[in-house]
């Protein structure tokens, strides 16, 4: 029976070898995990794993174990985490703003723009748009647009009217009641004053009507 020798790094008995070094297998794989990482680390061994990401029998063998099994369950628990999510959305941008992607949904709207099902939810999703505040927005911003009333450097968004709207606990500048509002120019456009945030309240229609073009509400 072979006698075991004093591993000189963990001081086990665990070395069956009786030539070179006493060092036992876990130390030693201990030992080459440590220097792989630390030329992984090095330049030349970022350069070696750039140059094999490139080949394509790497790449093909990627394609494959991502496929499996085992890769979907490491990738789904990879983009759970806060660093996948990140990456995840880096990839996405990229690829929104690649010319293969606008070739993509250029094709893609060729083959569905004359279906029904296509044609519908155009249809629905131009309703929920003319029904909100991003689209009264737009519709004010392009009246004081005419008006010369707007202003390029502070432009009121549909954010800044529901802010403002906040700011008046949903309720009438004038009258105080809770109505349907709509947005009214403290100085109206006609008298010069500015499609900005600070000259801007929100008005019931009937206020909004009664006040027409005067600086002042008239009571």
């Amino acid at each position: 029976m072979r006698s075991m020798r004093i591993c000189r790094v963990c001081g086990e008995a665990k070395v069956i070898s009786p030539k070179g070094l006493a060092t036992c297998p876990a130390c030693k794989k201990e030992k080459y995990r440590l220097v792989k990482a630390r030329y992984r680390r090095s330049e030349k061994g970022r350069a070696t794993e750039r140059a094999r990401e490139e080949r394509e029998d790497v790449r093909e063998k990627r394609r494959q174990f991502s496929r499996s099994p085992r890769g979907m369950v490491n990738k789904a628990k990879y983009e759970g985490t806060e660093k996948g999510v990140a990456t995840r959305a880096k990839a996405s941008a990229k690829y929104r703003a690649s010319e293969r992607c606008r070739e993509a949904a250029a094709e893609r709207h060729q083959r569905s723009k004359d279906l029904p099902s296509r044609i519908e939810q155009k249809r629905r999703a131009n309703e929920r748009y003319r029904g909100s505040e991003k689209n009264r927005a737009k519709k004010h911003r392009e009246y004081a647009r005419k008006q010369a009333a707007i202003v390029p450097s502070r432009p009121v968004t549909a954010e800044d009217w529901l802010e403002i709207v906040r700011r008046h606990k949903g309720l009438c500048h004038y009258c105080r009641k809770r109505r349907v509002l709509t947005l009214d120019h403290v100085i109206p456009l006609s008298r010069g004053g500015l499609h900005v945030k600070e000259n801007i309240v929100p008005a019931c229609r009937a206020c909004n009507s009664k006040k027409c073009n005067r600086i002042v509400m008239l009571l």
